[in-house]
């Protein structure tokens, strides 16, 4: 700006500071000035807002094995081994004793859902949305839960014998007398979860916070019983 207040007194227009006031033909001996010394910049604009493309993800599906798919669903004893159910929003719905072995849920919302006696085998469940899920006396046997949200699920006695659960909300969980035995729970949250009698022998807990975790019974990696 000060470049530009100089030349206006080099020419012969007097400028003291940007607000002061010329006529037009003034204005245009300035530009024509500023143009031959190099002086003019184009006007300044509104950035772009900056736009994210497309996500990488597939359309959640509608229907999968001729079961209709979305929220409060009832899908019981429903059979969905190996099914590609990434994304999906399955809130409320009841999947009690169904067969998802295999299958395909990351990312899935499963808030409050019911998966009491469901066999999960082997399933992809990295990052899925848990919370208040009912997985009562399920099977998770080398599921793979890291980064999973499942506050306040209630997973008593269910089986999650070498799941990885690295990184896993559990926060206010109900793990009593859920097996757990070599399951990776590093860097897990697991403050106020119940874990009494469940079984931890081997499980790694590198990083885990168990603040406030109730551990009576609980048999500790090393073999031992908690007091």
């Amino acid at each position: 700006m000060r470049e530009v207040i100089d030349l206006c007194n080099s020419i012969g227009i007097g400028a003291s500071s940007a607000s002061s006031n010329m006529v037009e033909a003034q204005a245009d001996r300035v530009r024509r000035h500023a143009e031959e010394k190099g002086l003019k910049r184009e006007p300044w604009r509104m950035p772009t807002p900056f736009v994210l493309g497309p996500r990488d993800r597939p359309v959640p599906p509608t229907e999968v094995n001729g079961y209709k798919i979305g929220p409060r669903a009832d899908l019981e004893n429903a059979e969905l081994e190996n099914a590609e159910l990434q994304y999906t929003d399955l809130t409320s719905a009841t999947l009690s004793r169904a067969n998802l072995r295999n299958a395909n849920l990351r990312h899935a919302v499963l808030l409050g859902v019911k998966l009491s006696g469901a066999s999960l085998i082997g399933t992809n469940l990295y990052g899925a949305y848990l919370v208040r899920a009912d997985l009562r006396d399920a099977i998770l046997r080398k599921a793979n839960l890291m980064l999973a949200d499942l506050c306040n699920a209630n997973l008593r006695n269910a089986n999650l014998s070498g799941a990885n659960l690295r990184e896993a909300n559990l926060s206010g969980a109900n793990l009593r007398e859920a097996n757990l035995s070599g399951a990776n729970l590093s860097g897990a949250n697991l403050r106020e979860a119940n874990l009494r009698e469940a079984n931890l022998r081997e499980a790694n807990l590198k990083g885990t916070k168990l603040k406030g975790a109730k551990l009576t019974g609980a048999r500790m990696p090393d073999g031992s019983i908690h007091d």
